[in-house]
């Protein structure tokens, strides 16, 4: 089994997500600069009077234009973060309440759930359901030995309650739980 994030979910991936949410907070912020500049600078007009009384005006905004279109990027990368957090959490965090409900009900229905096809951890849901099947399948065997058992324990045939102890001795010793 796989034993760190890098080799369940591949570098490339990681690589191409951030490099998404970057180049959309990157437009963003260059959005809200064009906005800023347009909405503090004001027509500068013909003359040099104008043109300084055009600055003064910015200089005096420009605190309060910054403030708020600071605010609204802090909000925005925020909210792209949250996403995309949420998106990666649920392609994780997804498989593992399926891998439970599937060892939840493995004893109920031979039928798993799995994952879907695009969640992480693929690998890892198929050594599950391997997993599950060998252990059904090792049940199912224990089961028929403790039921020959029984049956021969009631006949009190001694002889052949003898090999199906042994035999299930040899079925307790397949199961290791590291």
């Amino acid at each position: 089994m796989s034993g760190t994030l890098d080799d369940i979910v591949p570098v490339s991936m990681h690589l191409q997500l951030i490099g998404k949410v970057a180049l959309i907070t990157s437009a963003v912020a260059a959005l809200i600069l064009l906005v800023v500049i347009f909405f503090v600078s004001a027509d500068g007009g013909g003359s040099y009077l104008e043109a300084l009384q055009s600055h003064s005006i910015s200089q005096s905004n420009l605190g309060v234009v910054m403030l708020i279109s600071s605010l609204l990027l802090v909000g925005f990368v925020a909210v792209v973060t949250w996403v995309v957090t949420l998106y990666a959490s649920f392609r994780v965090a997804g498989p593992l309440f399926r891998f439970c409900r599937d060892l939840e009900l493995s004893p109920i229905t031979d039928r798993p759930i799995g994952i879907r096809k695009d969640d992480y951890l693929q690998e890892v849901s198929e050594e599950l359901l391997e997993t599950v099947a060998i252990l059904r399948s090792h049940y199912k065997e224990v089961e028929a030995v403790v039921s020959q058992t029984s049956d021969a324990y009631q006949d009190a045939d001694q002889k052949k309650l003898a090999e199906l102890l042994i035999t299930l001795k040899e079925l307790e010793g397949r199961v290791h739980v590291d």
